[in-house]
């Protein structure tokens, strides 16, 4: 058609006082070029969905014994295979589905089991907060269905790899992919737990919990380069041993609250100290 018009006596003068008459580009040129752009975005959000599983994977094994002994002690307490499996599966929230098997165990009203377990997950605020503010180019509908696989190890694999690459955006599938891991293996062991609970002698006794302390250390102690991040470990363990005897697991509750309270304000001061040493800079 361009050819055309270029015989067309003042046909390429008109063209170029007026191109919008002119007709447009060849249609599948356009096309490839927008599947080809598709085809790299859709291999980058694999690659980072795969390489949040790799970095999700050493997890698996420490977390295994985790899901295994829940398993055991939900079939114990009489939760039986669906309703131990359910609650792996809805819940999805470690420490807090062994206090509320073991409250269920011992006949605990429904408002004080649903109470203990949203306190004992209080402290998935503070990573939903750090993450929001990290990953606020995430879309909120990505948000809001992630926030449910948000765990203690999702979020420290995460955060190992925004501190390691500071102002890189992380993308939305590596969370996708170190979270769906933890589900799938943590859903698993529970499996294992439940049936080995159903069809076998209670191997709970067998040390199992020195893996899952192991487990919890090697993931945190290396996410504690910060004051703020210190001092909230701290206050946390030491209230934790000081009010273990209080019932249904209060004192752990308590510790975990005063942790999140001290983190807070020894952020607030670092934040608050370090904007006035740039105001007096700024003055000078």
């Amino acid at each position: 058609m361009s050819k055309q018009l270029a015989s067309v006596p003042g046909a390429a003068e008109a063209a170029q006082k007026h191109p919008e008459v002119m007709p447009a580009k060849s249609g599948p040129a356009k096309s490839a070029k927008g599947a080809s752009a598709a085809g790299r975005a859709g291999k980058t959000t694999q690659r980072a969905f795969w390489a949040g599983v790799r970095d999700a994977a050493p997890l698996f094994l420490s977390g295994a014994p985790f899901g295994l002994l829940f398993g055991l002690l939900a079939y114990k307490v009489g939760l039986g295979l669906l309703g131990g499996q359910a609650f792996s599966s809805l819940i999805f929230a470690g420490s807090a589905q062994f206090a509320a098997a073991d409250l269920f165990g011992k006949g605990a009203g429904f408002l004080v089991i649903i109470g203990v377990t949203a306190l004992l997950n209080a402290r998935h605020l503070l990573y939903a907060l750090d993450l929001a503010t990290r990953c606020a180019h995430w879309p909120t509908w990505g948000r809001l269905v992630i926030g449910y696989f948000l765990t203690d190890e999702s979020y420290a694999v995460t955060a190992r790899r925004l501190d390691a690459r500071p102002g890189e955006p992380l993308p939305l599938a590596y969370f996708a992919g170190a979270s769906l891991a933890m589900f799938v293996a943590w859903n698993l062991a529970t499996a294992v737990g439940l049936l080995l609970g159903a069809s076998g002698p209670d191997i709970s006794q067998y040390g199992f919990s020195v893996a899952i302390y192991s487990a919890y250390i090697a993931i945190f102690v290396p996410l504690l380069v910060s004051a703020p991040r210190w001092a909230a470990a701290a206050t946390s363990l030491l209230l934790s041993v000081l009010l273990r005897d209080w019932p249904n697991q209060l004192g752990l509750v308590a510790a975990i609250l005063a942790g999140i309270a001290v983190g807070f304000v020894c952020q607030a001061l670092g934040r608050s100290r370090l904007l006035q040493t740039r105001a007096r800079e700024r003055r000078r």
